[in-house]
């Protein structure tokens, strides 16, 4: 007798009084989706939770820690800080991700911002658009 074994992936999706079911083999493709559309806010839920946990991986993986800190002024501003000074300015996302890559100073005060020119233009915006995202975090004070 031979044994045959498949992996499969269930996914279960809830929509108004109705359950949509989709199945796909591991090996041979799809044996049944569910349409996307069906799937209600998957797309920015994960998206934005994956987004803060690779901003935090770069942050912990780079120098920022040495001069920053969340909530308290260490030799440059907190992250609160800087996402409160800009909270509502469409450009500064842009602008500070190419701060992080080029460095500068007086924005802050005396201290200077390190250049870190090895950082992509990519990963630096992700950076800066987890800082700017703590202007809206209300579970931790300011």
């Amino acid at each position: 007798m031979r044994q045959l074994t498949f992996n499969l992936f269930v996914g279960i999706v809830l929509a108004g009084s109705r359950a949509f079911v989709a199945v796909q083999e591991a090996h041979s493709g799809s044996a049944g989706l569910v349409k996307e559309e069906l799937v209600t806010n998957h797309h920015a839920t994960d998206t934005t939770a994956n987004q803060i946990s690779v901003a935090k991986q770069l942050i912990a993986s780079s120098d920022c820690r040495a001069c920053h800190n969340l909530q308290t002024k260490a030799v440059g501003p907190a992250y609160k800080e800087i996402a409160g000074k800009y909270k509502g300015d469409k450009s500064a996302s842009e602008r500070l991700a190419r701060k992080v890559i080029t460095g500068g100073n007086g924005v802050w005060g005396e201290s200077s911002m390190s250049a870190h020119p090895t950082l992509s233009f990519s990963d630096a915006t992700k950076i800066v658009n987890y800082i700017l995202s703590l202007s809206d975090d209300k579970s931790q004070p300011k």
